[in-house]
């Protein structure tokens, strides 16, 4: 059985008005948009809780105090000032480069929900073959092709056999890799597992 859905609130300074974000969003399957915003102003008269998440779409990066504690996902090209204004918020963000894919969207999501911060690897300019190699430099890039793909699919919400059926595996393999991954990440249960996978990079974000 899936997660409960995320709750999102989309924002955009586009002209379609957020409808794409909105689509992209649910697209992940983990989430569930239940306000989509034609620009910033909106949010001052709602308020949220630290569950809730809004995904800004904008060209200025401001919003208004009365957001907090809802974590944020900003999506766009943001100067040196507009990460400086981010990184100085209180709640859980991330930042993702214009028009990310499923997979990026639905990675952040799922971080965001962990409580953790997601910059994606455009924003800090480091290639993603140097951050491969510097882990496998370090040792601690250890799992195999197929955990990884069970870990990935982990972040996305999938049962277990969910992932059986996608990867043509049975359930009991499934669950060896599960057993696996979580005594090479030292996790305890699939959060835990989830939340190293993406400080250890093997999550893409």
């Amino acid at each position: 059985m899936r997660q409960a859905l995320i709750k999102a609130v989309v924002v955009s300074d586009r002209e379609d008005g957020g409808a794409g974000l909105a689509r992209l969003i649910e697209d992940t399957g983990l989430a569930q948009c239940s306000a989509v915003l034609s620009g910033a102003g909106g949010l001052e008269d709602m308020t949220f809780t630290e569950d809730e998440i809004i995904v800004l779409e904008v060209e200025n990066p401001y919003v208004p105090a009365s957001v907090y504690p809802a974590r944020l996902l900003f999506i766009g090209n943001y100067t040196a000032a507009d990460l400086a204004r981010i990184t100085s918020i209180p709640s859980p963000f991330g930042v993702l480069s214009p028009d990310p894919d499923l997979e990026t969207a639905a990675a952040a999501l799922t971080a965001l929900n962990l409580g953790l911060t997601v910059m994606d690897r455009l924003m800090n300019g480091e290639p993603e073959t140097e951050n491969n190699a510097r882990r496998e430099a370090s040792g601690e890039n250890h799992l195999t092709e197929r955990e990884v793909a069970v870990l990935n699919f982990f972040a996305r919400g999938f049962s277990i056999r969910d992932i059986a059926g996608y990867l043509r595996i049975s359930v009991n393999t499934v669950k060896y890799y599960t057993s696996s991954l979580y005594g090479k990440l030292g996790a305890a249960n699939r959060a835990e597992a989830v939340k190293e996978g993406i400080r250890r990079g093997l999550i893409a974000i």
